[in-house]
């Protein structure tokens, strides 16, 4: 795994994904007729089930490297560097300890486990409790054993194959040699028990398959493949007498045991060191190799050979490059070294796919499309995926760019060409960069000859070049567009960072460095560009106004890579040296560094930044690390602030007055406007509860009344007798009434509002309406009016209220939301007395008042912030 102890601040690791297997062979477990495939991956350990090749669970993560793997019907073993691990799916059962060297090999037999160290050294192990049965040692330079095999029907007997090539059969109860074959001359690396009894497969580095008789001592048959050592054998037990062996080189050979032939070869089955396993009683190979891949190969044809049925893989190369796709906070599109393009997806493990290029090289080898070569650089955009390809890349020593298309997964119709003006006379000339337009319609490719040129993606046509007669002096590095389409802006090593109207080609303005700029990204949506250039430094760059606007120069390797956070607040950078530095641009400073045992060769955010992702250079998968600020919210400091200035930021924050406290009354706490800080919901539809409650209104039944069948007489008195008589519903009603009007007379805020000029306690009136739902606070507001038993000294009050709490600046929104209820309700008896005319001519001064002291405070803000965007530090 490449990460280390040092933690970081502000990431989290989470998970690596796009790892399915390595070079240590896997084990098949099998549970209730289901086959499941154990994985090694670093640390860890995958189940994969058989029938889909899912990831059923992902074990623990364990003090070494998985050296070696082993099951049996319940249990997991996993040896880690001089121990044995037992797991029960991914809980922890037991430990076994007792080796003094690496164990290399494992296997189990009844209620046995067998483990075989660097040193010969035997032990085999009680699986309930871990404790030692017996031990066997050997000196390595007389017997070097290599591998162990419990034969069938062998009681208490274990066969042990050897480096110097010969086999000896050994009795564990007596801890007595039986008996020692002589061998072939050649180191063994596998023995496999043969579906009969007495008979196993033994495999040979010189890529013989023995096929022994124990009972007897002889070789019944004897099979050699020309791919070179024979290090796995599985024998078909379906009814058909086939053998199968694989070889380091990701090849494997079928024989056909009845006639002693070669039945077939399935070459490059992997690209590396492959184990090889025959599903029980079903036509179905399992295979797995060194190249992170994961097969499933049938026998359905008439000549018994395989064909692939289902595949799980990753990158068989550490990725060079990873960036997100388009605004999906899921997906990722990684290259490697053998020029695949594979799409991940940090949720779903199932969503894995390696863009086809297997039509693609057949039909571009005579346009001079290479895409097999390393993928240098490449550009995705989502908007026109339906429509056409949208994938571009760049590959080494290549000229010419390649399309692909997400939506089928393979390589697209298109080699981007460029004229042929513009190759160079010795043919050196290649695609450095490249970019795709927001709009998706065009590809923008920088050429290592200084060219940028423009082709459409539809037609994969060429619409022009950016410069007269170039854009840049030297090979561009970095291509860029922004989110509106006007802008273009590209990166040299001559130096310079260019600006190009995107439509009309025009350079608009440059910017010049100190050093060659070697690589750029941009933060589409805030139009800022960060670049690193060779000098170990790196610059973020507003390229609305084409200005440095910061600097961090704190590196002493070369910067592999950078990004920009989904706000654009962070730039992370990585560097050779495997550090990976987070800088705030705001306040231009280092908030946090950590280092990874593996350097980080790209790196990228999701969209919504909740993860980092990393790719390293040992290691075939992606990291994925967690932000402990989206998750777990928490303050930071820089790194270059001083403990000690701390302590005196926090004190100072401390010392700041909050609204609301007796020490907030100061001068510059009087010039400020507060909000009540409520909920919206409290104030902001006040005025439109009317449409609501319409709205609301439940739709009103059928009430038509049918006509009575001529059978059925009319209802009688009894039933009448049960109806209530007009002159107690309206007794009632005016009880009700007369409740009503009691309990609004006396309620509190008509109390206060009629003691007003009297108190003139604005806080205790202003508490009482903030307490009061919308509802509510309509209906006492209604209330005050001379109609619904107030009278005009409360609405004048009222007035006089807010007029008093605009004075005071706090709780500035409320008051306007009360205001414009008060006056869309009264304004007919405001505008017919004279009194309260008055005193709404002294409230509007006061409103007028209090919104130019807000208009001022609210453009000398707008005002900062667009000084510190053009200030240049």
């Amino acid at each position: 795994m490449a990460v280390s102890d040092n933690h970081s601040s502000l990431y989290s690791y989470y998970r690596a994904i796009g790892c399915i297997t390595n070079h240590v062979p896997y084990a098949i477990q099998v549970k209730g007729g289901e086959h499941f495939i154990i994985t090694s991956i670093g640390r860890t350990f995958h189940v994969y089930n058989s029938s889909k090749l899912q990831l059923i669970f992902e074990g623990p993560e364990l003090p070494s490297d998985v050296e070696c793997l082993a099951v049996n019907s319940d249990l997991i073993f996993v040896s880690c560097s001089k121990e044995i691990f037992s797991f029960n799916r991914t809980e922890k059962r037991l430990t076994f300890v007792g080796h003094s060297e690496r164990i290399h090999f494992l296997v189990t037999f009844g209620e046995f486990l067998l483990s075989i160290d660097e040193g010969s050294n035997i032990k085999i192990w009680f699986i309930d409790n871990a404790e030692v049965y017996t031990e066997i040692q050997f000196n390595n330079q007389e017997l070097r054993v290599t591998c162990a095999l419990h034969p069938n029907a062998y009681l208490n007997k274990i066969l042990l194959g050897s480096q110097q090539g010969m086999l000896q059969l050994w009795n564990i109860r007596t801890n007595k040699l039986v008996y020692t074959f002589k061998g072939w001359s050649s180191p063994v690396l596998t023995i496999v028990q043969a579906p009969a009894v007495d008979i196993v497969a033994i495999g040979l580095a010189n890529g013989s398959c023995i096929v022994h008789n124990l009972k007897l001592d002889v070789s019944l048959m004897k099979f050699k493949q020309d791919w070179g050592p024979t290090i796995s054998i599985s024998f078909r037990t379906d009814g058909v007498p086939i053998m199968a062996t694989s070889s380091p080189s990701g090849c494997i050979s079928f024989w056909n045991l009845s006639e002693g032939t070669s039945s077939s070869v399935l070459r490059n089955a992997h690209l590396g060191l492959c184990k090889v396993d025959f599903v029980t009683s079903q036509p179905l190979l399992i295979s797995g190799g060194a190249d992170n891949a994961l097969k499933i190969w049938i026998f359905d044809k008439q000549d018994e050979s395989a064909r692939l049925l289902k595949y799980r893989s990753g990158h068989s190369s550490p990725p060079c490059k990873v960036r997100s796709y388009g605004d999906s906070n899921q997906l990722l599109i990684s290259s490697d070294t053998t020029g695949s393009l594979r799409i991940f997806s940090t949720t779903n493990d199932a969503y894995l796919h390696e863009l086809s290029k297997g039509d693609g090289i057949k039909r571009n080898i005579k346009s001079g499309s290479v895409t097999a070569s390393q993928i240098t650089a490449f550009a995705s955009d989502s908007t026109k995926e339906k429509e056409w390809d949208n994938i571009v890349s760049c590959h080494l020593g290549r000229a010419v760019a390649q399309t692909w298309n997400f939506r089928s997964k393979s390589i697209g119709k298109h080699c981007l060409h460029p004229p042929k003006d513009q190759l160079e006379i010795n043919n050196f000339t290649t695609a450095t960069a490249v970019t795709i337009t927001t709009c998706g319609n065009f590809a923008i490719i920088g050429q290592s000859s200084g060219y940028v040129n423009k082709f459409n993606m539809q037609s994969g046509l060429y619409r022009g070049s950016y410069g007269n007669p170039k854009a840049h002096a030297s090979s561009v590095q970095c291509v860029l567009s922004d989110s509106c389409n006007h802008l273009l802006v590209t990166g040299s090593t001559d130096k310079t960072l260019q600006s190009w109207n995107l439509h009309d080609r025009n350079r608009r303005s440059l910017v010049t460095f100190n050093a060659p700029i070697s690589m750029g990204i941009i933060h589409k949506e805030s139009s800022i560009v960060a670049v690193a250039c060779e000098d170990f430094a790196c610059y973020v760059v507003d390229i609305e106004i084409m200005r440095v606007i910061r600097s961090f120069s704190d590196y002493q390797n070369c910067i592999t890579d950078l990004a920009l956070s989904f706000d654009s607040r962070w730039l992370i950078t990585s560097s050779v040296d495997g550090s990976i530095k987070t800088w705030d641009i705001p306040s231009a400073r280092l908030i946090d560094t950590f280092c990874v045992e593996s350097p980080v060769t790209s790196l990228c955010f999701s969209p919504a930044g909740d993860f980092l992702i990393t790719a390293h250079a040992d290691m075939i998968g992606l990291c994925l690390w967690s932000s402990k600020i989206i998750f777990s919210p928490k303050p930071f400091v820089t790194l270059s602030s001083a403990a000690a200035k701390f302590d005196e930021e926090a004190s100072a924050i401390d010392s700041i007055n909050c609204y609301g406290n007796d020490a907030g009354n100061g001068k510059e706490s009087r010039r400020l406007i507060t909000l009540a800080q409520l909920s919206h919901t409290h104030w902001k539809n006040l005025t439109n509860l009317e449409v609501i409650r319409q709205h609301n209104k439940p739709k009103e039944q059928d009430t038509t009344i049918k006509k009575t069948p001529f059978f059925l007489g009319l209802w009688k008195s009894s039933n009448d007798s049960n109806l209530s008589k007009p002159e107690e519903f309206n007794t009632s009603i005016s009880k009700l009434e007369t409740n009503s009007t009691h309990r609004i007379s006396h309620s509190s805020l008509h109390e206060i509002l009629s003691q007003y000029p009297k108190t003139r306690k604005s806080a205790d009136s202003l508490r009482i309406m903030k307490s009061l739902g919308p509802s509510a606070l309509d209906f006492e507001i209604r209330m005050l009016g001379p109609d619904a038993g107030g009278s005009c000294n409360l609405l004048k009050n009222f007035m006089l209220l807010c007029e008093d709490i605009l004075q005071t600046k706090s709780d500035y929104e409320i008051v306007q939301s009360y205001l414009l209820l008060f006056l869309q309700v009264h304004m007919k008896i405001i505008t017919e007395n004279q009194s309260l005319h008055n005193q709404a001519k002294y409230l509007l001064d006061t409103i007028n008042q209090s919104w130019l002291t807000t208009a001022k405070l609210l453009n000398e803000n707008l005002c900062l912030v667009s000084y510190c965007k053009n200030l240049v530090l």
